[in-house]
């Protein structure tokens, strides 16, 4: 059966076109929805953006201050790693009274000591490597010696150079006693070498004594060349100033 609409064109037309009305609001609604859930989501994002540059932020002024810090206790440590190399190396040379005490210490009963003498000598024409602390690459750059370093250095050009040389003079009755006194004194921590410089019959004494004259070398001091270094067992077996040596 065929259907006959007795509507006008322009109720038609009227309807269609609410349904385009509605259609672009529907839209618009969606696209406002959509714009707003953007924007929602990109001041989400821009807070947490902004709490992650804080932190960061935080944590370079952290790092800036950790780094001047650092730099303090580098120019701190350089300070009094001078003052101890010169506080070390005024250890040297060894108390005389130390060197004496270790000459005089267990003399034979055959052997009378007259004369002791304490010098500094020159070597004849030998060089000897300067000590030099170990410093960090960040401590090499070029600065303004401190009072400690220019210190240190004015002694080294004095003393560096030098050894201390204890010549001892006696009689003994007996050459073995004189023999073995003489060994003894070369295994002291203080003496690097022992020597028998001259042995010969007294003139004015019995004809069994004979004057005799030892020539002694010290060890270098700390902060010398070739001297005492930390963890080393030559720091352990040699007292420091005002100690007596062990037995």
């Amino acid at each position: 059966m065929q259907e006959i609409d007795f509507l006008p064109q322009r109720y038609r037309e009227q309807s269609a076109e609410r349904r385009q009305t509605l259609f672009r609001a529907a839209v618009a609604a969606s696209f406002f929805l959509l714009l707003g859930v953007v924007s929602v989501r990109q001041i989400a994002l821009k807070r947490a953006v902004q709490h992650d540059l804080e932190q960061i932020m935080d944590a370079v002024v952290a790092s800036e201050q950790t780094h001047a810090r650092i730099e303090a206790l580098e120019k701190e440590l350089a300070l009094e790693t001078e003052r101890a190399c010169l506080y070390a190396y005024l250890q040297h040379p060894w108390p005389r009274t130390n060197l004496v005490e270790a000459v005089a210490r267990d003399v034979p009963k055959e052997i009378d000591l007259a004369e002791l003498q304490i010098e500094l000598q020159q070597p004849g024409g030998s060089k000897r490597r300067r000590f030099q602390p170990e410093v960090s690459p960040r401590q090499q750059t070029p600065a303004a010696a401190s009072a400690w370093e220019r210190d240190l250095e004015q002694l080294r050009e004095e003393y560096d150079t030098l050894k201390t040389v204890v010549l001892v003079r006696g009689l003994t009755r007996d050459t073995d006693a004189l023999h073995t006194y003489l060994a003894d004194l070369s295994r002291s921590p203080y003496f690097s070498n022992a020597e028998l410089v001259s042995l010969e019959t007294a003139s004015l004494r019995a004809s069994n004594a004979s004057q005799f004259t030892i020539r002694l070398t010290a060890r270098p001091g700390y902060g010398q060349p070739n001297g005492p270094e930390k963890d080393t067992a030559s720091v352990a077996m040699l007292p420091l100033r005002g100690e007596r040596a062990a037995p």
